[in-house]
C-alpha cells in the first residue's frame, strides 16, 4: 500500500509538470496532492476534510479564530489530515514536498513514537491530564490524543503507574517491564520544580510527582539528570501553601508548539470566566503565536483556571 501510494504522488508530480528530485513546491501545492491520495481511501472520520489552503496556513501558523479551532477540532478525529497535517509543519526545512507527502501518505497514529517532539509534547499533554484530580477522569479526548502521541514510557519506580506518581523513565530495561497498558504514558524528559528552571538544559529537573510535603519537594527538585527534552512544567503547589507557577519551554520544536496549540483550543473553549484565567490562557496562546519560545511565567494558577484544565 504505501509502494502503490508512493508510485500515486511521483504520478501527480509528473501530471504537473514536475520530476520527483526537483525543487520543493509550497505547502499548499503539497498539501493539494496529499488530499488528492488521501481521497483515494476510504475516509478514517465522519466530517468533511479540509481545503488545501486551510492545512497550509495552519502548518504556517496563519490560521487564527474559530477558522482554527474549528480545523484543529476535525484533526482530534481524523488521522489521514492529522498525518498531512504533521508532516507539512514539520516539513518546515523539508528538501522536497516529495518526502512531505511521502510521510503523510504512510502515516498512521503511531508513527508519533517516532517523534521526539512529539513526546515532549506529550509531557505537557500527561500533566494536564493526570494531576491528581479530586474523583475527577481525564477527558478522553485528552487521552486519546495522549495515547496517539506516545513517546517515552512513563511509569512510577516500584509501583504500579498511576495519576499522581508519573515519572520518565530514561532505562528502557524498566520501562520495558512495566504492564502494557503502563506504556501509553508519554513524555520525553519533563519535570515539575519549584522555581524555573536556571541554566536552560543543565538544571537538574527530571521527575513528575506530586510531592506529599515540603522535604519531598525539596528532595525531588534536586534529583534528575542533564540530558533531556523539555516542554512543560505546571507548578498546582497551593495545597503545600506554595504559588501555582506555568512554566513552558517549547524550543524550536513545531510539533510541539502545535500540540500545545490543540491542547489550549480545547481548554478555550471551556470559556474561562475570570479575568485571571483569561490572562493565563492568554499567556499560554503567546507561546504558540510567537513561534520558539525559552519560558513564560505566572506568578499564581487560580483555583478556577486549574478546574477548568482538570475537570471532568
Amino acid at each position: 500500500m504505501n509502494t502503490m501510494l508512493y508510485t500515486l504522488w511521483n504520478r501527480l508530480l509528473r501530471l504537473a509538470g514536475r520530476s520527483p528530485a526537483q525543487a520543493p513546491v509550497s505547502r499548499e501545492e503539497a498539501a493539494l496532492a496529499g488530499l488528492a491520495l488521501l481521497a483515494a481511501r476510504p475516509q478514517a472520520c465522519g466530517t468533511p476534510c479540509p481545503d488545501a489552503g486551510s492545512l497550509a496556513a495552519l502548518a504556517e501558523g496563519k490560521l487564527h479564530g474559530a477558522p482554527r479551532d474549528a480545523l484543529l477540532e476535525h484533526l482530534e478525529g481524523c488521522p489521514d489530515c492529522r498525518g498531512l497535517w504533521i508532516a507539512l509543519a514539520s516539513g518546515a526545512h523539508a528538501p522536497s514536498a516529495e518526502s512531505a507527502i511521502h510521510e503523510a501518505a504512510t502515516f498512521r497514529p503511531l508513527r508519533w513514537l517516532a517523534m521526539p517532539a512529539a513526546a515532549g509534547a506529550a509531557g505537557l499533554a500527561a500533566f494536564l491530564l493526570f494531576w491528581p484530580q479530586a474523583g475527577g477522569e481525564p477527558d478522553p479526548a485528552f487521552q486519546a490524543f495522549l495515547t496517539t502521541a506516545s513517546g517515552r514510557m512513563v511509569a512510577s519506580r516500584g509501583a504500579e503507574p498511576g495519576p499522581p506518581y508519573l515519572r520518565g523513565l530514561r532505562d528502557d530495561a524498566a520501562a520495558a517491564a512495566l504492564p502494557e497498558r503502563s506504556r501509553a504514558f508519554a513524555a520525553g524528559q519533563w519535570s515539575v520544580s519549584a522555581s524555573p528552571p536556571e541554566g536552560g538544559e543543565g538544571a537538574p529537573r527530571a521527575w513528575l510527582r506530586a510531592p506529599d510535603g515540603r522535604a519531598d519537594l525539596q528532595a525531588w527538585a534536586s534529583a534528575g539528570y542533564a540530558d533531556y527534552f523539555e516542554l512543560g512544567q505546571w507548578l498546582a503547589l497551593r495545597r503545600l501553601g506554595c504559588e501555582g507557577r506555568v512554566h513552558l519551554s517549547a524550543g524550536e520544536s513545531q510539533e510541539a508548539l502545535s500540540a500545545l496549540a490543540r491542547i489550549l483550543a480545547r481548554v478555550e473553549r471551556r470559556r474561562p470566566a475570570s479575568d485571571l484565567d483569561k490572562a493565563a490562557l492568554g499567556a499560554l496562546s503567546a507561546c504558540v503565536g510567537a513561534g520558539p519560545v525559552d519560558c513564560i511565567s505566572l506568578n499564581r494558577c487560580s483555583e478556577e483556571l486549574e478546574g477548568k484544565l482538570f475537570a471532568k
